[in-house]
């Protein structure tokens, strides 16, 4: 099974099924308050499906006010994405 980290706040994991995108959370509540999960926010048949979904929640997650800030932010996340696949 995978394990790659995307950034700091995202992996990509795999089953014998699926590959998943996780979100990294912190527990605010219960016996587990303030520690670190990650919580599986989409399932994908392909590694590049996966990579397209953690893009397009970056994208949509952004505080772009401008269409310059946001292209920006788009060359930031590739720039994520690209360090994952040359395995930086």
């Amino acid at each position: 099974m995978i394990d790659i980290l995307i950034g700091d706040d995202y992996k990509i994991t795999s089953d014998t099924m699926n590959y998943k995108l996780q979100k990294k959370m912190i527990a605010q509540s219960g016996k587990t308050i303030g520690e670190e999960r990650w919580q599986t926010v989409t399932y994908h048949g392909t590694v590049v499906s996966a990579l397209h979904s953690y893009k397009e929640r970056k994208l949509k997650d952004s505080d772009a006010t401008s269409m310059a800030s946001f292209l920006h932010e788009l060359e930031l996340i590739k720039s994520e994405i690209n360090k994952v696949l040359e395995g930086e």
